[in-house]
């Protein structure tokens, strides 16, 4: 999901876990820019604001896009 996502967003900065694939870090390289972080609402939150990422993602299925609604967490 991090991959389609990223693929469609300008200016792409993600956010991902220890736990999510090498596979999401190499492709999303390739086009953008994705930081590796600290799992959890709370630390995804701080991170998105410090490095303006587009959204965030775990592997247990939630993203936290930065957009009109700061921080917000959608469970896939």
């Amino acid at each position: 999901m991090a991959i389609l996502f990223s693929e469609v967003m300008e200016n792409q900065t993600v956010l991902g876990e220890a736990k999510c694939s090498q596979v999401m870090y190499d492709t999303i390289n390739k086009f953008g820019k994705v930081y590796m972080y600290k799992t959890g609402h709370s630390n995804f939150k701080v991170k998105i604001a410090e490095v303006n990422a587009n959204f965030a993602s775990e592997v247990i299925g939630h993203l936290f896009f930065n957009d009109m609604y700061f921080g917000y967490d959608d469970a896939t």
